[in-house]
């Protein structure tokens, strides 16, 4: 591949050549990094880190300014004038529990779920590379019902082997993961390790072509990666374009891709038959728990 299509990796110049920065550089951009996150709301930090890095300033798209990013606007938070991030990859587990059979019963009621993949003639999975696009999996799978799993890189044989045991016979797996060595020889792991069990595998995004059609912009790649070698002789030069660029600078077509994918391989009218059936069955169970926890009014003897 000619190495010329991809855009320069960032604005401002080299590591050796670009301008040095203002004293009051880091505090004007943290400035309106805040005013960002206070529209946008729910950001991560990857996401913040691209907004920034698109922006006409000084911030540059490369691992030294997101690691200062990160501790800078970690020191605001501790300090509170910072708003919060999100992070999908951490959650805090405990125990649940409610304070009466009554409460336990209206849970259950309102919790009921039919399965919507029943009477579909094909399985989809989503799969994507790491925990960080676990948000996004669980929007564009919540509608459909089917199942979502995150890699977290290689995956471990424990999860490739829950994955096979779990898919139907007849199933396909939407991909999604970053553009760099790392993440093009993961999906090659993933096809070689669970390839078996699906009628296809379709690899949804980031690809080289989407890096040149929708100008996403590149970091500096890993030179450490023992398959930086083949990617360069395969597409020109080292960089990497992370899934999550497409939510900065065109927020609707990742879903847009995936929704497209999920319908191709779905019956909707099916779908819309359990959804409706789910609706009518879940408010014949309330009624029949809200009957069950009246309180029989007290009489006189």
């Amino acid at each position: 591949m000619d190495p010329s299509p991809f855009p320069q990796f960032c604005r401002g110049g080299t590591m050796k050549n670009r301008p040095k920065r203002s004293r009051d550089f880091w505090p004007k951009l943290l400035h309106d990094a805040a005013d960002i996150v206070n529209r946008r709301g729910e950001t991560t930090l990857r996401q913040l880190h691209y907004l920034l890095a698109s922006a006409d300033n000084e911030y540059r798209n490369v691992y030294t300014d997101y690691d200062q990013l990160s501790k800078r606007t970690a020191q605001g938070r501790r300090e509170l004038w910072f708003p919060s991030l999100t992070d999908y990859t951490r959650s805090i587990y405990q125990r649940g529990g409610v304070n009466s059979v009554s409460d336990a019963l209206l849970d259950a009621a309102h919790g009921y779920k039919r399965d919507y993949r029943d009477g579909q003639p094909t399985e989809v999975w989503i799969v994507v590379e790491k925990a960080a696009l676990l948000g996004m999996a669980a929007e564009w799978s919540q509608p459909y019902g089917i199942p979502y799993v995150a890699l977290g890189g290689y995956g471990s044989q424990t999860i490739m082997d829950d994955i096979v045991s779990s898919v139907g016979d007849e199933a396909v797996v939407l991909y999604i993961g970053d553009f760099d060595p790392s993440g093009v020889d993961i999906q090659r792991d993933f096809t070689d390790k669970t390839g078996q069990v699906w009628s296809d595998i379709i690899h949804i995004a980031v690809t080289s072509e989407q890096v040149t059609e929708y100008n996403l912009p590149p970091a500096p790649g890993k030179t450490g990666d023992s398959r930086a070698a083949s990617f360069i002789a395969e597409h020109g030069s080292l960089f990497q374009v992370e899934a999550e660029a497409f939510e900065v600078f065109h927020p609707t077509v990742l879903a847009e891709l995936v929704t497209a994918a999920i319908e191709e391989h779905t019956d909707m009218a099916q779908l819309r038959q359990v959804q409706h059936d789910e609706i009518g069955e879940r408010e014949s169970i309330i009624e029949f728990v809200d009957s069950f926890n009246e309180t029989p009014e007290e009489t006189d003897e």
